[in-house]
C-alpha cells in the first residue's frame, strides 16, 4: 500500500480554479473545478492514510490519486511511503526541518523596506536611533525569557543545563546596546525612560510563552534568531553600512554592535537548536508541529515589529527621542 504525505510545512492556497502548494524550494499549481475538494485531498495526504482510504473518503479514484502523488513526488512537494508514518520523528531531523525552511523565512523578514532603506541611508538618524532602542529592549527582555524557559524545563536535566548556560552568556547582552546608544547621544536614563513598542513587547512575550508551554518551542525560535546573524562576512557588510550612513565620524557608535555579534559567534550559538535536540531521544510530531508553527508566528511578529519601528519613528524628532514624554 502506498501512502502519500507533503513536505513538511507546505502550505496550500485555495485559488478559483486551482490550488497552489507552496513548500521549501518548489511551488505547484494543480487546476481543478473544484479546489475545496482537492485541498481536502491534499490536507489528508499526510503519510497516515493510505491511497485506498483516500479515494473513499474524498471520492477521487485510486489511480487519479495515485498519479497525482507521483506529480507530487516529481516536483518535489511530496513523498510516498510504503508504510503508515510514525507519530515520531528523529529530534536532529526536526531541527534539519527547521534549518531548511528559515532561510526562507529569513528572505521574507530582511527583504521588507526597512532593512534596504537602513542599510543604504535612507532611514532618518530618528528610525537608526529607534531601531537600536528596541534592540537594547528586546535584548534585555532576554531575562525575562530564558529565566522562563530554565525554571519550566524542570523534567529534563540536560535541557535546563543548556538554558541556564545560556542565560549565563545572554543575560547582560544589552549593555552592548545600551553602550551604542550613549555614543550616539543617550544617557542611561533616557534610554530607560523609553516604553518599548507593543510589537516588541509582542515578540518578548511570545518567546516567554513558548518557554512556558515547552523548551523545544522556545528552541525553535532561538534558533530562527541566531540564524539571523548569519556568517561573519555578511554581518560586517550589514555593520559597515551602518557605520557609512549613520556614524561617518566613526566616533564607534556600530562597534558595541560588532562585538555582540562576535561574542556570540564565539559562544556557538548558532547550532544551539541541534543541542537542545540532542537532549531528547524521539519527538511526538505534534509537539514538533507546535514548535515549528510556534516559530512561524514569532517570524511574523518580527515582520510586525520590522513596519512598526519604521511607521512610528521615520517621523518624529531626534530630540522628541531623546527625551519621550511617556516613562517605563
Amino acid at each position: 500500500m502506498s501512502y502519500p504525505y507533503l513536505n513538511y510545512f507546505s502550505a496550500l492556497h485555495e485559488q478559483p480554479a486551482a490550488v497552489k502548494i507552496v513548500a521549501t524550494g518548489a511551488d505547484i499549481t494543480i487546476e481543478t473545478e473544484n479546489p475545496r475538494a482537492l485541498k481536502n485531498l491534499l490536507l489528508d495526504m499526510d503519510g497516515e492514510n493510505a491511497i485506498s482510504l483516500l479515494s473513499e473518503k474524498h471520492c477521487y479514484d485510486e489511480n487519479d490519486i495515485c498519479d497525482l502523488s507521483l506529480q507530487l513526488s516529481d516536483a518535489g512537494v511530496a513523498k510516498i511511503g510504503k508504510a503508515p508514518l510514525d507519530n515520531t520523528l528523529d529530534p536532529q531531523d526536526f531541527a534539519k526541518v527547521c534549518r531548511e525552511v528559515f532561510p526562507k523565512w529569513k528572505k521574507d523578514v530582511f527583504t521588507l523596506d526597512f532593512w534596504h532603506d537602513l542599510t543604504s541611508g535612507k532611514l532618518s538618524k530618528s528610525a537608526f536611533a529607534g531601531w537600536l532602542l528596541e534592540n537594547f529592549y528586546f535584548i534585555e527582555g532576554a531575562t525575562k525569557r530564558l529565566s522562563l524557559v530554565t525554571a519550566a524545563a524542570n523534567e529534563n536535566k540536560k535541557i535546563r543545563a543548556l538554558f541556564s548556560q545560556h542565560f549565563i552568556e545572554e543575560y547582560n547582552h544589552h549593555l552592548f546596546f545600551m553602550k551604542a546608544l550613549k555614543r550616539l547621544g543617550f544617557t542611561k536614563k533616557q534610554v530607560l525612560n523609553h516604553q518599548p513598542l507593543p510589537s516588541t513587547m509582542a515578540i518578548i512575550n511570545h518567546m516567554r510563552e513558548c518557554g512556558r508551554r515547552d523548551a523545544i518551542s522556545y528552541a525553535a525560535c532561538s534558533a530562527f534568531l541566531e540564524s539571523t546573524g548569519g556568517d561573519r562576512k555578511d554581518g560586517m557588510v550589514f555593520y559597515n553600512a551602518l557605520i557609512q550612513y549613520y556614524d561617518p565620524e566613526n566616533i564607534g557608535i556600530v562597534q558595541p554592535l560588532i562585538e555582540h555579534a562576535y561574542l556570540d559567534e564565539e559562544y556557538g550559538h548558532n547550532d544551539w537548536l541541534e543541542k537542545v535536540c540532542a537532549c531528547v531521544s524521539t519527538l511526538e510530531k505534534e509537539r514538533a508541529d507546535e514548535a515549528i508553527n510556534s516559530a512561524a508566528t514569532l517570524v511574523e511578529t518580527l515582520t510586525l515589529w520590522t513596519h512598526d519601528m519604521k511607521n512610528h519613528y521615520s517621523h518624529i524628532p531626534f530630540e522628541e527621542i531623546l527625551n519621550p514624554s511617556r516613562y517605563r
